[in-house]
C-alpha cells in the first residue's frame, strides 16, 4: 500500500510534467492520447487505459503510452502487467526523454519493491537518478529503502545529497534523524529533529519523534513536553502511543500534571481531557479515566467517547454500565464488526448467552473469513449448551485455521457434553501435538486435564504463568478441576488481585465445580464481589 502511494505521488508528478505543453515529437494532440490524459487526470483509470490502448492500436511502439499503461496498472494492482508495460516504455522511449526515462525507471523501482526485489529497486533507482540527478524525490525514496534495508550510512548520504538540492528539506532533516535513532546516537537524532522543528515548527511528527529520542535516554520530562506539543498540533498519533505505552507506572504522573496544566490553561479544550482520560485508562484508572471522557463530551459534544467509557466500565467489570455505553455507540454506527463482537462479549458475561449469540450471528456476517468471528460464535453456543450449533461453528474456526488450538478446546468439551469421548479425545490429543509453547493463548493445560493427565495439566499451566505473569485465572482453574481447593483459592486471589473481574463468568465456569462449595472459595468470591461493585460507586 505503501508503494502504490508512491507510485501514485510519481504519477501526480509526471501528469504535471506532461500537462505542461506539448514537446516536440510527442503526439500529445492525438485524440486519444488527450482523451487518456484528462481520464488520468480525473483519477478515471479505466477509461485512461482504453485509450492509450487506442494509441498503441495506432502505434506500438509509442513509449508514452506504455508509460502511462504501466502506471495506470500498478495503480489497479496489476503488478505484472505494470512491469511489462513499463519495460516497453524503456525500450521505445526517445533516448533524449530524460524525465520520461526517469520517470520510468523510478515506477519500475516501486514496481519491483512490490514485488520485494530490493536489488533490481536500487538499480533502477541508481537509473532514475542518472537520468535527471536533480529530481529529489528519487533521492527520498531511495534513501527510505536504504532505511528499511538497515543500510544508514547509504541512506544518509542521499538525504545529504537532497539537502545539497534543497537546504529546507524536511525529509532530509527528518530522515537523518530517524537513522540516528536507529543507530542509537540518540544526540545526533535529537540534533536534526529539532532542525526540522526550527524550520516547521508546526510538524507534529518533528516533536514526536524527538519525544522518542528523549525517551531512550530516560529524559521523561523533555519528552512529555514534546508529546504535548503534538498533540496540541494536530493530536499526532504517534505522540499518543509514546504517552500511553511509555509512560506507566512511578512515570505516569509527569505526563498526567503536564496534560492537567493543560486542562487549567485551556478549558474549554475538549482534547485535553480526552488525552487525560487515555493517560488514566491506559495506567488502569479507570474511574478517573470516565469521569475525563465524561468531561471531554461535556466541552465538545461530537467527541467520540462512548466506547472508551464503555471499555473502562467494562474493564472494571461492569458489563450493564459498558453494555449501556456501548449501544449509543452502534445507534451511531452499525458498520463496524468489532462493534457487535465487543457487545456479544457484555451479553456473554451477564449470561444473556441468546443476545450474545445475535451479535455474533452479525460479526460472522459482516467478517465469513475470519476463522475467529465462527470460534467465538461457536463457544458462545458451548456456554448456552447448544453443543450441536457449536460443534459446527468450532469446525468451520478448525477449517480455517488448523492450529487454532481454542477452538480444538471448546470443540472437544462439546463433544464431552454430547457423550462423543472419542472425538472429544482426539481434539485433546490434536491440541497437544501443536500448542507446545507455554503462553497466554496456551490450550494444553486444559487438554491434559480432560485426557486424566492432571499432574501434566498444573506443570503446564504454571510453566505459562513464568511467560505470562497474567495467566494465574487458568492456574486456578488447573488446580480446581484436579480438585485442589486450596491451591485454587491462592491462584483465584491473585488472579483477583491482578485485575481479574468476570464474576459472572467465574460464577458459571465448569472448570470450578468441583470446588464451588468450597467455604474458603466462597468467601473469596464474597470478598472481591464486594470490592468490585464498590469501587464501580460514582
Amino acid at each position: 500500500m505503501k508503494r502504490l502511494l508512491t507510485i501514485l505521488l510519481s504519477l501526480t508528478l509526471t501528469i504535471t510534467l506532461a500537462l505542461a505543453g506539448p514537446k516536440k515529437g510527442i503526439n500529445f494532440d492525438s485524440y486519444y492520447m488527450q482523451l487518456g490524459m484528462d481520464a488520468l487526470k480525473n483519477g478515471q483509470i479505466e477509461e485512461a487505459l482504453q485509450s492509450f490502448e487506442k494509441v498503441l492500436q495506432g502505434d506500438s511502439t509509442n513509449g508514452y503510452a506504455h508509460f502511462w499503461i504501466g502506471i495506470g496498472l500498478a495503480d489497479k494492482g496489476e503488478v505484472d502487467a505494470s512491469l511489462t508495460a513499463i519495460n516497453n516504455a524503456l525500450t521505445y522511449l526517445p533516448k533524449k526523454e530524460k524525465s520520461y526515462l526517469s520517470s520510468a525507471y523510478g515506477v519500475r523501482a516501486e514496481v519491483y519493491l512490490i514485488k520485494q526485489d530490493t536489488t533490481a529497486a536500487l538499480d533502477d533507482y541508481a537509473k532514475a537518478i542518472k537520468c535527471m540527478p536533480e529530481r529529489k524525490s528519487l533521492y527520498e525514496d531511495r534513501a527510505e529503502l536504504y532505511f528499511e534495508l538497515h543500510q544508514y550510512d547509504l541512506s544518509n548520504k542521499d538525504y545529504d545529497k537532497l539537502l545539497e538540492l534543497d537546504p529546507n528539506s524536511i525529509y532530509a532533516y527528518m530522515g537523518k534523524g530517524r537513522n540516528f535513532r536507529d543507530l542509537k546516537q540518540y544526540d545526533l537524532a535529537i540534533r536534526y529533529f529539532s532542525y526540522a522543528l526550527q524550520m516547521y515548527p508546526n510538524f507534529s511528527r518533528g516533536y514526536s519523534f524527538r519525544a522518542e529520542c528523549f525517551i531512550l535516554q530516560k529524559k521523561y520530562n523533555e519528552a512529555a513536553d514534546d508529546i504535548i506539543a503534538a498533540l496540541d498540533l494536530d493530536g499526532d498519533s504517534k505522540a499518543r502511543g509514546l504517552m500511553i505505552y511509555k509512560y506507566t507506572g512511578d512515570k505516569m504522573d509527569i505526563i498526567k500534571h503536564k496534560l492537567e496544566r493543560m486542562t487549567h490553561k485551556e478549558p474549554k479544550r475538549a482534547l485535553w481531557r480526552h488525552n487525560l482520560a487515555v493517560l488514566l485508562e491506559a495506567n488502569d484508572q479507570y474511574k478517573d479515566a470516565i469521569m475525563q471522557y465524561k468531561e471531554a463530551k461535556r466541552l465538545d459534544p461530537n467527541a467520540i467517547v462512548d466506547e472508551r467509557i464503555a471499555v473502562c466500565h467494562a474493564s472494571m467489570g461492569n458489563y450493564a454500565k459498558a453494555l449501556e455505553y456501548l449501544n449509543l455507540v452502534i445507534a451511531k454506527d452499525t458498520t463496524k464488526a468489532n462493534l457487535y463482537s465487543r457487545r456479544a462479549h457484555y451479553y456473554s458475561e451477564l449470561g444473556e448467552y441468546q443476545k450474545a449469540i445475535e451479535d455474533y450471528d452479525k460479526y460472522v456476517e459482516m467478517m465469513p473469513d475470519n476463522s475467529r468471528a465462527y470460534f467465538l460464535r461457536g463457544w458462545e453456543k458451548h456456554m448456552a449448551g447448544q453443543h450441536e450449533g457449536a460443534i459446527e461453528d468450532l469446525t468451520i474456526s478448525i477449517s480455517m485455521d488448523s492450529t487454532f488450538a481454542v477452538a480444538y478446546d471448546g470443540r472437544g468439551r462439546s463433544y464431552q457434553s454430547l457423550g462423543q469421548t472419542d472425538l472429544a479425545k482426539a481434539d485433546f490429543e490434536k491440541i497437544l501435538s501443536f500448542d507446545t509453547v507455554p503462553g497466554s493463548n496456551s490450550c494444553a493445560a486444559f487438554a491434559y486435564h480432560f485426557l486424566g493427565q492432571d499432574s501434566l495439566a498444573i506443570d503446564y499451566a504454571l510453566r505459562c504463568l513464568e511467560v505470562d505473569p497474567h495467566t494465574y485465572y487458568n492456574v486456578a482453574c488447573a488446580y480446581a478441576l484436579a480438585g485442589n481447593a486450596e491451591k485454587a483459592v491462592e491462584y483465584l486471589r491473585k488472579a483477583f488481585e491482578d485485575g481479574f473481574v468476570r464474576f459472572y463468568h467465574l460464577s458459571r465456569d465448569v472448570d470450578f465445580d468441583a470446588i464451588r462449595q468450597d467455604p474458603a472459595f466462597q468467601a473469596l468470591i464474597e470478598e472481591y464481589t464486594q470490592k468490585i461493585q464498590q469501587s464501580w460507586e460514582e
